[in-house]
C-alpha cells in the first residue's frame, strides 16, 4: 500500500490523553511510510465529526478512501 493519493488517516485524539500522546508518533510514522495523509481530529475541539464517525474513545484512527 504505498503512494495512495486517494487514502487518509483520520486520528481522533484528545490533549488529555495520554494513550494519544503516547501513540501519536506511531501514527505519523505509519502515514509516512505509507504515503497517507493524516488528519489529527481532537475530540474536545470537534465533537460533531467524532459523532459523525462513532469515534467513542480515544485514541481511535478511521481510515478514508475515495474511490473514483
Amino acid at each position: 500500500m504505498t503512494n495512495t493519493p486517494n487514502t487518509a488517516i483520520a486520528y481522533f485524539t484528545a490533549k488529555w490523553s495520554q494513550p494519544c500522546k503516547q501513540i501519536k508518533p506511531k501514527m505519523r510514522d505509519i502515514a509516512d511510510r505509507y504515503e497517507l495523509s493524516m488528519m489529527e481530529i481532537d475530540i474536545d475541539e470537534t465533537p460533531e465529526i467524532a459523532e459523525e464517525y462513532g469515534v467513542m474513545r480515544v485514541p481511535s484512527v478511521v481510515v478514508l478512501s475515495r474511490t473514483h
